[in-house]
């Protein structure tokens, strides 16, 4: 087991509980769940997360990789680069599972096969 992999959920929810207090405190301007920008997170999202899974051959360190991306954009829009949203950084948490969980399906001439294991623990 990754002695790092206990770490990684809770530094996930400090990061989401800062992200959240810091919108809070700044822009709340009005960003609707069907704009332009999500299908862009949710790429951005699963791709990162697909690269993570396929290097590391586990799922957990990919999803991980592609929320943290979201959290660090998002972060970074707060801190006055761009407007932050806290739907941006789920749609983008969104594309980091499915790019995790959707990267170890292969289709073969003989099927479809799944070649990694979701492991969280």
């Amino acid at each position: 087991m990754n002695p790092h992999r206990s770490l990684l959920p809770a530094a996930l929810r400090a990061g989401a509980l800062l992200l959240g207090l810091t919108l809070a405190a700044g822009d709340t301007r009005a960003d609707d769940w069907t704009g332009a920008d999500k299908s862009k997170h949710l790429l951005a999202g699963a791709f990162i997360a697909a690269a993570a899974t396929t290097a590391s051959r586990d799922e957990f360190t990919g999803f991980a990789a592609g929320a943290a991306a979201g959290l660090l954009k998002e972060l970074h829009d707060a801190a006055g680069h761009g407007n932050p949203s806290t739907k941006d950084f789920l749609v983008t948490v969104l594309g980091a599972y499915l790019g995790a969980k959707l990267t170890g399906y292969a289709i073969t001439p003989d099927g479809v096969s799944y070649t990694f294991r979701w492991r969280f623990q």
